[in-house]
This record gives structure tokens, C-alpha cells and sequence, in this order.
């Protein structure tokens, strides 16, 4: 019952923010005059009041249970110490696990299974506020890639950890579009 929605329009000209603010009223609309890369992020992270954050792209969407299911691990006393829970994310075109090097490449472990990790995709995760407060934001130097890793390693360095969690899950409909990784 206590969910707040941010939404960041990130310099969008085909009426997106307008269309949210008239349907979805209960849904904070933070409108961005052009498209700022990951500050958009920040943006929202410095909008959003709740002790948990949940990051999504504007092409992803949570399950159903995903937010239960992330508060319910989060306040049992082993977790204290995590600052971010990566989702498992899978494309919901195809249903290829878009998080697929966190279950498949990390050695002899049970895939599926949770685990501490180096890093996180920003299309499915969540992070604590206070861990956000202690460390800050994505680094605005970056407009896009590599930002999640940046924040990782403050993040550790504060003394948090970084764990996948496959029991929430988000959706991430991959870009078919040729992308500069630049």
C-alpha cells in the first residue's frame, strides 16, 4: 500500500509525460527538456522519498509480486547489509534471461539460486535510500553504460553488498537497434 511512482520523462517529444500525468495521477511526473542519460536517473533516485528504490528503464516493468517478494527478503535481519538487489530480468519477447552472465557465468553455483555480485543493470533493480545517501548517485560524468559499475564500487567500498535476487523479477524488452557502446 505504501508504493510511490516516479516517473522521469528524459527529453521525450511524442506526448509520453502528458499521457502519464493525465491517466495516472497518483504518479509523480518529473518532466526533463532533453534526454540527460543517466542524470535522468538521478533525477529520480533524488525524487523518490521511499526507504527502497526500484530502478527501471522506460522499456521494463516489474512482475507482479516483485516489490512484495523484494520487501520481504530485504527486512529479514541476514540482509542488513545489502545496499542493491539486481533483479532477474528477462526479455519478455523471447524470454532470454537478460541477466544471464550474474546465473550462468559465476562459477559452480546453483543456477537460479541468490548471490552476492559485482554489479547490477539499472532495467530491474533496487536500492536502499540510505545507501544513496551514503554514497550518492550515478556518476553524472557518465550519459550512459558503465554507470551501474561506478556506483557498484562505492557502494562496496561503503562496506554493502550487491546481490542478485532471481525471486523478483522485472521484464526488459531488449532494443533490436544497433547501439554505440562508445
Amino acid at each position: 500500500p505504501n508504493v510511490e511512482f516516479v516517473v522521469v520523462d528524459n527529453g521525450s517529444i511524442d506526448g509520453t509525460a502528458q499521457m502519464v500525468y493525465d491517466n495516472f495521477p497518483d504518479v509523480n511526473v518529473v518532466r526533463l527538456h532533453k534526454n540527460t542519460g543517466m542524470t535522468g536517473y538521478n533525477v529520480g533516485l533524488a525524487t523518490a522519498r521511499g526507504k527502497y528504490v526500484i530502478m527501471l528503464d522506460d522499456d521494463s516493468h516489474l512482475a507482479p509480486d516483485a516489490v512484495s517478494n523484494m520487501v520481504k527478503i530485504w527486512e529479514l535481519d541476514e540482509n542488513k547489509d545489502v545496499g542493491v538487489m539486481a533483479f532477474r530480468v528477462i526479455n519478455p519477447n523471447n524470454g532470454s534471461l537478460v541477466t544471464h552472465l550474474w546465473e550462468e557465468r559465476l562459477g559452480d553455483v546453483e543456477p537460479g539460486r541468490e548471490r552476492e555480485i559485482t554489479s547490477f543493470a539499472a532495467c530491474g533493480a533496487a536500492v536502499r535510500r540510505d545507501v544513496l545517501d551514503q554514497v550518492g548517485f550515478f556518476d553524472d560524468d557518465f550519459f550512459l553504460y558503465a554507470t551501474e559499475d561506478d556506483l557498484s564500487i562505492r557502494i562496496w567500498d561503503a562496506g554493502h553488498k550487491i546481490v542478485y535476487e532471481p525471486r523478483c523479477l522485472s521484464y526488459h524488452r531488449e532494443s533490436g537497434l544497433m547501439r554505440n557502446w562508445k
